[in-house]
């Protein structure tokens, strides 16, 4: 999935639901963000890592600015984009 962030279109991935049942309600799961190194990875190398935690928490994999499969031009890849993205 995709995201707009700041004039860069962001990848994301999820493994696991946001919401689970308990008993006669819906409840919030934890949200476990996982970013991966670089620059020039992408998140593919930590799922055999984080997605075991799928059966407690929403896992969320972002490829980071100018990585995998996420755009941006290559002038706004600094440190204070990647901080603010």
């Amino acid at each position: 999935m995709y995201v707009n962030v700041n004039g860069a279109r962001l990848f994301f991935d999820t493994v696991g639901p946001h919401l689970a049942i308990d008993g006669a309600r819906m409840v919030e799961r934890p949200a476990l963000v996982v970013m991966h190194g670089g620059p020039g990875f992408d998140h593919a190398l930590m799922r055999p890592y984080f997605d075991r935690f799928a059966d407690t928490h929403q896992v969320i994999y972002i490829d980071h600015r100018g990585n995998g499969r996420s755009g941006g031009e290559p002038d706004t890849w600094t440190l204070t984009q990647w901080a603010t993205t």
